[in-house]
């Protein structure tokens, strides 16, 4: 018979706790003896029996000797902890007009235009599914054509892997890395690298053209160069150079008394004129190896 909301509203907290225990121990049995039903909602078995008898004239709960007294869940049963979980979520506030009930589903009219099924199947999901896809297609571009492509193609790759209904493996050509499906790094890398080649391979040109650049002068006048980051008791003029320089070599004198040894972060300065003000450039640092002199030798005897 027909859920109603008044079915629901009279349930004691006593017949909500029955229908939640017999809930969790069908998954053992199923059909639930007495005694563990009694046990595990920690009533007597009395009153576990009173309840049972409300729930099985409202067509929630069924009987069966099998030998033993057994219960067991219906859909007035499923329907009514459904409805009573969407109630305390607040997804779900009244029930209007009862509109009809199918092989697997029983339909309700929503407070305003919208009708309310308490039980979606497979049939039902598959239709939520396809409007969910075919409002995407309509959505994520202008060119439908091409976005139902690419979700038939993202679909088909979804497919990829262990069946979790069967445990067969599908389109996974021999291999076990493709048994858990397609990881999420390669499918990334084939978004957009493979989306990019073809993109450039359907152009008939590049959308940025190389231009050959020549420096016609690269400056003017007499710029100076110096070398920075010289160790102690060593030192090293400043030189000039014009724009047509191509080596430029720095005499360093080193004390005695210099440290030997490998002295890094030892890098040139040059300073450019630019009009009246200088640009400074620093080159990358090198290396200075100072080796200790050797012993003067002594006089043969």
């Amino acid at each position: 018979m027909p859920l109603s909301a008044e079915s629901i509203r009279s349930l004691h907290p006593y017949d909500l706790r029955v229908l939640f225990s017999l809930e969790r121990l069908m998954k053992r049995y199923r059909w639930v003896p007495l005694e563990d039903l009694a046990c595990d909602t920690r009533l007597s078995a009395g009153e576990t029996r009173y309840r049972l008898g409300r729930l099985m004239d409202r067509g929630m709960v069924r009987y069966e000797k099998v030998p033993y007294d057994g219960y067991t869940l219906v859909f007035g049963g499923y329907n009514a902890l459904a409805l009573h979980a969407a109630s305390e979520r607040g997804a779900v506030q009244a029930l209007g007009e009862f509109v009809g009930e199918g092989k697997e589903s029983v339909v309700y009219r929503g407070l305003g235009l919208a009708e309310v099924a308490l039980k979606f199947t497979s049939f039902e999901y598959f239709w939520l599914a396809a409007l969910g896809l075919s409002a995407t297609v309509m959505i994520a571009s202008t060119n439908p054509l091409k976005a139902g492509l690419a979700l038939l193609v993202g679909l088909f790759f979804s497919t990829v892997g262990l069946d979790i209904t069967l445990g067969y493996p599908r389109f996974t050509l021999g291999t076990t890395e493709l048994l858990n499906g397609v990881d999420f790094i390669p499918a990334m890398i084939g978004l957009f690298g493979v989306s990019e080649i073809l993109r450039n391979m359907g152009s008939s040109h590049l959308q940025y053209p190389i231009t050959a650049v020549k420096a016609e002068k690269i400056f003017s006048g007499v710029a100076k160069a110096k070398l920075l980051g010289l160790p102690a008791k060593t030192e090293s003029p400043e030189l000039e150079l014009t724009a047509d320089a191509t080596q430029l070599v720095f005499p360093v004198k080193v004390g005695g008394d210099a440290p030997p040894g490998q002295h890094a972060n030892v890098f040139c300065q040059v300073q450019i004129p630019q009009g009246d003000a200088w640009m400074v450039h620093n080159m990358p640092p090198t290396q200075l190896r100072i080796d200790k002199p050797l012993p003067d030798k002594e006089a043969p005897p």
